[in-house]
């Protein structure tokens, strides 16, 4: 090891005699064994670009900084620990050396994927870096704002693919769209991708916010940098801007610039624009529910945007500090102590395990004793046990770790009233009654009950006449929106019509059975289903299946089927294949993948009635991380629980990120929590 790093001394004092790199530069280098120099070329390309690594170095620069300061310390968490026994359990590493090797690997690893990530970009002598945005990057320059439609004669003359959102679904149709076929413009209000799942783990510090955000700007450009092997190739423009509005006769989107500085200035709709589209794909997510509960918005936080996770953290760590104060009563100690998580679904399990880490692992060492001792974790579930739509084992395994690390767990009980320091809980009894309201005070109360939808989905679906009465828009079985013409949607703001095709069991067995013997043969059925592919989409996937359906369904296996047998098969078909879909973010993303594949052939084939296959969505597996490494995981046939799960659950997360340099972050911040712990400034 000290081998390696006089070598590398000695190689960097050589580069800096000559300025190929700068002070700062080495400051980090001279701490790691693990880059690339085997050139002065390579590390000139690797280090050059401030910009793009500014974060890089100042990531690294703080963890060399927090290891120096404690390199000469017997134990790393520092002399005056208050649970010096509890922390050796909990999380010593062991000598120096370890400390350090395990400091190189967080390095390496970050080194290792920027290397990956840079040498799969590099095309036609142009390197994409994924750290930060490259000056070498051109980007299409931004439209200016002005009345009127201002892409009608903008763009290559391809057909115009407007897509409204930057979440799961817009991503995952930008990725896999053909920008030989359409010019793209992308609207969105937020310029970055967020991975929800992952929004708790930023709530007490286990990642950060910018290892889980992605501009959508780099997302376009990665997209663009692959198609440029192409000669003729669509625009793909991004708006930072909301859609307020869609006027499907003239086929454009009404849009509006949020920003402060266009508002303040604005005159006569000076902030508005329009777009003209030829396909158009709502992708706009959902905004939290409150369910018409007094005080929701004023004094509860959801768990749905990074500047929900931020305020939820300077609140946690507002009333951790004043129940330090000395002048606060005991009751007032004990209710600044009291968290509460309203829902008992996938993101208020999470919330709850990260707290519980949080406190356990950091809290409770930085912290005296009797604070620790007095704070309380309260959730909340109107349901008779949390997790309600997950399976029974998943359900049980959650509410053991729970009550091991002393989570207080409500079910049916709903939140009748949210005040400025207490809510007002009623629990319900028998009969569907509730009980007399009770008061619990609080500190920090998240609300994680459900969606609603946003109001341009709420303004399409009343000027719809084919989506009246309607929560969200109704698509069909190709993610068409219902009475609209070459417009789609997809993800939370959407739902896919469910026909239920028990309602119609008796003219559709009438209608087979052309003979009229009183019973359906195999090529009885498999005629009905291909003459009512086009009335119902997902006959399509049926088809395919139509062999073991029509055995299962053949009771007495007589090789005929009866009119109760068709009734049963109908019955089967509704229950496996078409129930709701969850509002998940796998759900959106799979959605994003299929409707690109859709719109690229529709264009390709130059026809709009291309024999497509209808959507299905086929359950890969959900997980759910419950506190003290463990993780609960649905996968089909399996469930599973515990610390295994936990690293399946790690695993998964890190392959779904959207770039290599979220990859890098979130291994680092792992690293990082691991070796420090989570910061507990306010700042």
């Amino acid at each position: 090891m000290k081998k390696q790093f006089h070598k590398i001394i000695h190689r960097l004092e050589f580069l800096q005699s000559r300025s190929i790199i700068s002070d700062r530069q080495i400051s980090f280098l001279s701490r790691s064994s693990l880059l690339n120099l085997s050139s002065p070329e390579n590390l000139t390309s690797s280090l050059n670009d401030h910009h793009g690594h500014d974060r890089f170095f100042s990531s690294c620069n703080i963890i060399s900084k927090q290891f120096s300061n404690n390199y000469e310390r017997k134990d790393f968490r520092g002399e005056d620990s208050r649970h010096d026994d509890h922390d050796q359990k909990i999380h010593s590493l062991g000598s120096r050396k370890k400390i350090l090797f395990a400091w190189l690997i967080a390095i390496g690893i970050g080194s290792t994927l920027y290397w990956i990530e840079t040498d799969d970009q590099e095309e036609n002598g142009l390197l994409l870096l994924s750290v930060q945005d490259s000056a070498a990057t051109t980007m299409t320059p931004r439209t200016t704002r002005h009345h009127g439609v201002i892409n009608e004669h903008h763009g290559t003359g391809k057909k115009k693919l407007v897509v409204l959102g930057s979440g799961w679904g817009s991503v995952s149709l930008i990725s896999d769209i053909d920008l030989n076929l359409y010019d793209v413009y992308v609207v969105s209000p937020r310029n970055y991708f967020l991975f929800t799942p992952m929004l708790p783990s930023a709530l007490v510090g286990t990642v950060s916010l910018q290892s889980i955000i992605e501009p959508i700007r780099r997302v376009l450009e990665r997209k663009r940098r692959k198609s440029q092997s192409h000669d003729n190739i669509g625009l793909i423009e991004y708006f930072e801007a909301e859609c307020f509005d869609v006027d499907p006769i003239s086929q454009t989107v009404k849009c509006r610039d949020m920003s402060n500085f266009v508002v303040e200035h604005a005159h006569h709709g000076a902030n508005q624009f329009e777009l003209k589209y030829d396909k158009l794909v709502i992708a706009v997510g959902a905004q939290p529910n409150s369910f018409g509960v007094k005080g929701v918005e004023e004094f509860s936080v959801p768990m749905k945007q990074p500047e929900h996770a931020q305020m939820l953290r300077e609140r946690l760590l507002d009333a951790l500090e004043s129940a330090c104060l000395p002048h606060l009563t005991e009751e007032e100690r004990r209710n600044a102590l009291k968290i509460v998580v309203v829902g008992g679904g996938p993101t208020g399990i999470e919330s709850v395990g990260y707290l519980v880490d949080f406190i356990k692992q950091d809290v409770s060492k930085l912290f005296p004793k009797d604070i620790v001792d007095k704070i309380q974790i309260i959730m909340i579930h109107s349901s008779d046990h949390i997790l309600n739509m997950y399976d029974a084992k998943i359900v049980e395994l959650t509410e053991k770790q729970f009550k091991l690390n002393n989570v207080d767990v409500r079910t049916n009980a709903r939140v009748i009233e949210v005040r400025e320091k207490d809510l007002l809980v009623a629990n319900k009894v028998d009969g569907g009654n509730k009980s007399e309201p009770y008061s619990l005070p609080f500190s920090v109360c998240i609300w994680t009950t459900g969606i609603s939808q946003v109001p341009l989905v709420k303004t399409l679906v009343d000027k719809i006449p084919a989506q009246k009465n309607e929560k969200s828009l109704v698509i069909n079985g190709y993610l068409q929106v219902i009475g609209l013409q070459h417009v789609y949607a997809l993800g939370d703001c959407s739902k896919i019509q469910q026909p239920q095709l028990i309602k119609k069991y008796e003219s559709f067995y009438e209608e087979a059975d052309t003979n009229h013997d009183g019973i359906l043969t195999y090529e009885e059925l498999e005629a009905l289903i291909k003459k009512k592919e086009k009335e119902y989409p997902h006959f399509v996937i049926i088809n395919q299946k139509l062999k073991k359906l029509f055995e299962k369904a053949d009771i007495n296996h007589d090789g005929v089927l009866s009119k109760e047998e068709f009734k049963t098969l109908l019955e089967q078909i509704d229950n496996e294949y078409y129930s709701p879909l969850p509002l998940t973010a796998q759900v959106a993303s799979r959605q994003g993948k299929y409707l690109a594949e859709c719109l690229n052939q529709i264009e390709e084939q130059n026809e709009e009635n291309v024999n497509l296959t209808p959507f299905m969505y086929k359950h890969l597996g959900s997980f759910a991380y419950i506190g003290s490494n463990h993780a609960v995981a649905d996968l089909g046939a399996m469930k599973m629980g515990g610390f295994t799960t936990w690293w399946l659950y790690r695993a998964a997360y890190f392959s779904k990120q959207v770039s290599w340099k979220n990859r890098y972050c979130l291994a680092s911040d792992w690293i990082r929590t691991t070796l420090f712990g989570r910061d507990v400034s306010r700042f």
